[in-house]
């Protein structure tokens, strides 16, 4: 991964001096690519390409060695640091070793560093709307001009672009989800289709693998509705309206602004849930496929998992417990 900071798109940069097109991330302000094949070499050198093809200025920033910076403040306490970020890269080395990892890093990012910023964006909005909520009910952000009363502060933009952002990651996994599944010898690219060539698409799963057919078949609507979300904000002008308020007394309250019926908060909770169990369900299911000879994938009871590593799945040997099977449950990340 490649760090930028700065106003010109990464894009631009990747034009002058690379032939790769990799998914760019903003987050806090820098912007970071995918995995990049280029070496240190030429990476340096970047900074000479950029100044003689372009009319900018470029600056190299080498950190001290074994500068330690953490890049995110959640640790494995958390069950999706654990289920998500932790458990597929360690289940992959330990199931097909240590040679395919370079290629499976390359995949399985471009679906969980998006669902990291989906999370973030899910986080920052249902912080938004509780502390504004409780602002309201203080009265803290109300004033009183004469007769009249105003609020001081309002939400709708930071709001909004948190929900354009937790769509565009959304559909950044979702679009990420085949490539990896493929690559683990699972092909599912069909489940994106539109209605004709998905159902032709699942008539052979269904023949070759039917229980990822049956699954794919209750956990596809949830997340095409949230696909046609992102589509109509980026194609048809959709966006998050500014909230409404009511007056009560001498003070206001807000009316909820739902998407899909749900109130926001609720809905970007759901749309984080939805994504992550099918994301987490799926590969490990792919990486069941991956299993020879006594090695199994084992699922881990709720209760039975350790609270500050609470990793959902284990390998394990058969005769040992009961290898994991993919079913829709209907239950979201949390509650699986």
């Amino acid at each position: 991964m490649i760090r930028m900071k700065g106003k010109i798109p990464f894009e631009a940069i990747l034009v002058i001096v690379s032939r790769q097109k990799p998914m760019i991330l903003p987050s806090e302000g820098y912007q970071y690519s995918m995995v990049l094949k280029v070496t240190r070499r030429d990476f340096e050198n970047w900074v000479d390409v950029i100044e003689k093809q372009s009319d900018m200025k470029a600056e190299l920033v080498v950190p001290p060695l074994f500068e330690v910076k953490p890049l995110f403040n959640e640790g494995t306490g958390e069950p999706f640091m654990a289920r998500l970020f932790l458990a597929p890269l360690d289940m992959q080395q330990g199931i097909m070793g240590p040679d395919t990892k370079k290629p499976f890093d390359e995949h399985w990012s471009g679906c969980i560093y998006p669902a990291l910023e989906m999370r973030k964006a899910m986080l920052a909005i249902m912080d938004l709307v509780d502390k504004h909520k409780k602002a309201l009910e203080k009265k803290s952000i109300v004033r009183k001009k004469g007769n009249q009363i105003h609020l001081t502060e309002k939400i709708d933009n930071p709001l909004r672009s948190q929900v354009a952002q937790l769509l565009e990651m959304a559909s950044h996994v979702l679009d990420h989800i085949p490539g990896v599944m493929k690559f683990l010898g699972v092909e599912m690219s069909f489940y994106a289709e539109k209605e004709s060539r998905f159902l032709k698409g699942l008539e052979k799963a269904q023949r070759e693998r039917p229980e990822l057919g049956d699954y794919l078949l209750r956990w596809r609507p949830k997340v095409m509705a949230i696909d046609e979300q992102f589509r109509q904000m980026r194609y048809s002008a959709w966006h998050l309206p500014n909230i409404e308020y009511t007056q009560d007394g001498n003070g206001f309250v807000m009316k909820e602004l739902k998407i899909d019926n749900l109130p926001v908060a609720e809905y970007a909770e759901r749309v984080f849930s939805d994504i992550t169990i099918g994301l987490e369900e799926l590969i490990m299911y792919a990486l069941q496929g991956q299993t020879k000879g006594s090695l199994m994938i084992d699922e881990i009871p709720r209760a039975s998992r350790d609270p500050r590593n609470p990793q959902r799945f284990k390998r394990n040997i058969k005769g040992m417990g009961a290898p994991w099977e993919l079913k829709w449950s209907g239950k979201g990340f949390y509650e699986s």
